[in-house]
């Protein structure tokens, strides 16, 4: 530890921070402090537990539900939705006897596959990819350790 005025601070930590209780800036005394005091972080603690508790009320009252759908979530559940739909109506017409089959079939199935290669290659997938890569490199590099 060293001193800086009249605080002992770690000597990792070389700028000022915002306490993420009452956001006043403070020197850290160690690494990965989040509080300007004993008093904030105890308040900050009770804070989060009410909040949960009031949650959990909600909950079981039927006014929320317990883990709502994020957004990125609710755009792949659409996708998949519409995707599955038109896959199972084309798979029961594929059944079909060649002569009971839509005249349109072929170019139904081609939008099809058109329609999911672009859903593929849009930017929100790419990202979301590039995330999920991420993730798995991390989640290996742990395992190796």
């Amino acid at each position: 530890m060293k001193a800086v005025g009249k605080y002992n601070v770690c000597p990792y930590v070389c700028s000022m921070m915002n306490c993420q209780k009452c956001q006043k800036e403070y020197i850290p005394k160690r690494m990965g402090g989040l509080f300007c005091s004993v008093s904030c972080g105890n308040s900050y603690r009770q804070q989060l537990k009410r909040d949960e508790q009031k949650q959990a009320r909600l909950v079981e009252q039927g006014f929320a539900i317990k883990n709502p759908l994020t957004e990125d979530e609710q755009f792949f559940w659409h996708i998949l939705s519409r995707l599955g739909d038109t896959a199972i109506r084309l798979d029961e017409e594929a059944k079909l006897p060649g002569d009971k089959r839509p005249a349109d079939f072929g170019k139904r199935l081609g939008d099809f596959i058109r329609e999911t290669r672009t859903e593929a290659a849009g930017l929100r997938m790419q990202e979301i990819g590039a995330r999920l890569k991420a993730q798995q490199k991390k989640e290996e590099g742990n395992k190796s350790k």
